[in-house]
């Protein structure tokens, strides 16, 4: 299923390099080329648990790793959880978030809709940094000329952040020359053939302690690339209704309605698990979530689902008169969500929202 989802990725991937494909795919985000500067993520090589995952692209590796790790699906990184943990393995990822937004590791994960990643060599490697073993051949021709003949052409980076010393040797002796004494003092370098495109080196993330971007050296180090680009800056803008969901978070927290929840950049998203056979099961197929989502000029949307995004049994739930719902909107379904609300950025979207809340405690209380 995850693959189905994750499609659109891998589509606008195929579509941007139409024949001329090259041996593994690049995951660029929804955002890539709208932002004012655009910036390559170039990692190693493909981590993680499983090597039977699909190597043919970088999406299938960092979107089923990170960004599906133990999760619900989401369309974007705008939409993922905050404060959640991730696979070890993973942990990099966030950490060049980090350093790119200024946010803790587990609320940075949304700048990845505004970044493109690839990993340079092909192979995968295995759980961690240091099962990791270099090519023999540092000429890497295979891998040299997938980033240097195909992609970089085509993703037209103004920044490529380079992972660790290892990969930085590996890459070809650049033949480029930096005039910006800043740029040379933070070992950037060009290659004449891409005069636009700053290769940036940084310690590999995967190389700092716990799971934080604790290194306050990359920190300033990358300060002072910001103040030779300052449009770097807009790369950690949040999305409009942050603080609005922030809000709703709180104040239902506060309000001890007896919800789990969780929260993103644009979303807030509330489940009440059923009772069945006496007792909470929070792993029921029929484990309902009530989420708000709100777009860039704050209108928003109230959708349920269930455990499994089964339509049948969200409509089946939704058919029960405590909710009140139509049966024109019931048939609003979107990826297993389904449409109850539609909210424009004048109404009082807590009164609304509140309404729904009330209808799922008397729906678990009648069906107890």
């Amino acid at each position: 299923m995850e693959l189905e989802y994750w499609n659109k990725f891998i589509n606008r991937a195929k579509n941007l390099f139409g024949d001329n494909q090259p041996h593994i795919l690049p995951y660029i985000g929804d955002n890539y080329n709208q932002v004012p500067i655009k910036v390559l993520s170039l990692g190693e090589s493909h981590y993680g648990k499983n090597a039977a995952i699909d190597c043919s692209n970088t999406i299938d590796v960092f979107l089923n790793s990170y960004q599906c790790h133990n999760e619900k699906k989401v369309a974007s990184f705008s939409e993922r959880a905050k404060d959640i943990g991730v696979a070890r393995f993973c942990n990099c990822y966030r950490k060049v978030a980090s350093m790119i937004s200024g946010e803790i590791p587990k609320k940075a994960d949304y700048i990845w809709d505004n970044l493109c990643f690839y990993n340079y060599f092909t192979k995968f490697v295995g759980k961690t940094f240091d099962e990791f073993k270099l090519p023999q051949d540092k000429n890497c021709t295979e891998e040299k000329n997938d980033l240097f003949e195909i992609i970089l052409p085509q993703i037209n980076p103004d920044i490529v952040i380079v992972w660790g010393k290892r990969l930085r040797n590996h890459l070809p002796k650049p033949d480029g020359i930096i005039e910006n004494n800043i740029l040379l003092d933070l070992g950037c370098f060009k290659y004449q053939k891409y005069p636009n495109t700053v290769f940036y080196p940084i310690t590999h993330p995967s190389a700092f302690r716990n799971n934080g971007w604790d290194s306050y050296k990359e920190c300033c180090r990358w300060k002072e690339l910001k103040s030779v680009y300052p449009k770097l800056e807009t790369l950690a803008r949040r999305h409009p209704a942050h603080k609005i969901v922030q809000d709703i978070h709180n104040t239902i927290k506060k309000r001890g309605m007896g919800f789990g929840q969780s929260y993103s950049e644009k979303s807030c998203d509330f489940y009440l698990n059923p009772i069945e056979h006496g007792k909470q099961n929070p792993n029921s197929p029929r484990l309902p979530h009530l989420e708000i989502i709100f777009d860039e000029k704050l209108n928003a949307k109230i959708r349920f689902y269930t455990q499994r995004y089964d339509v049948t049994i969200a409509k089946e739930i939704l058919a029960h008169p405590i909710w009140n719902v139509d049966v024109n909107e019931i048939n609003k379904d979107e990826n297993g969500k389904v449409t109850l609300r539609e909210i424009s950025s004048n109404e009082n979207y807590m009164e609304v929202l509140e309404k729904y809340l009330n209808r799922m405690l008397l729906f678990r209380k009648e069906n107890t």
